[in-house]
């Protein structure tokens, strides 16, 4: 009866990793990047948008960053789909589930003791959660 539960929670993991994948990279780029939008010399940036009310420039570059991130993902979501599909039948996304979740675990448990994980926003390790039972049920749709 225990394990009955447990597996529906795992759908239900699934089902919500569906919704926040996209939000959860996002945000951890955005994070991690400076808040700006740049492209060779020219830089957009709060003070160079001077708007009459900032939260229009705030919405503009969070945006624009979101829709790059999204774009990204969408094309990595892409390649990854066809190179199971055709190719390795399901490997490589299991390699990156696991490898997903080993990163996460050790962002969250092991944080203090590996301090090459120090540089990493912490954000990055519970959206590798998310991430990894978001590749965890593309993976049942290949089969």
């Amino acid at each position: 009866m225990d394990f009955i539960t447990k597996v529906a929670d795992l759908k239900n993991l699934q089902d919500l990793s569906k919704i926040l994948v996209l939000p959860m990279l996002s945000v951890a780029y955005i994070a991690n990047s400076s808040f700006e939008l740049s492209y060779k010399d020219t830089k957009i940036t709060l003070e160079t948008l001077d708007l009459f009310i900032p939260i229009v420039g705030i919405f503009i570059i969070f945006i624009c960053k979101t829709l790059y991130c999204s774009f990204i993902a969408l094309i990595v979501n892409f390649f990854l789909s066809m190179i199971d599909i055709f190719w390795t039948k399901g490997v490589v996304t299991l390699v990156l589930i696991l490898s997903l979740l080993s990163l996460g675990f050790a962002g969250i448990f092991a944080y203090d003791t590996m301090p090459q994980l120090q540089n990493i926003n912490k954000l990055w390790f519970y959206a590798s959660f998310v991430t990894s039972f978001y590749l965890h049920s593309q993976l049942e749709n290949y089969k």
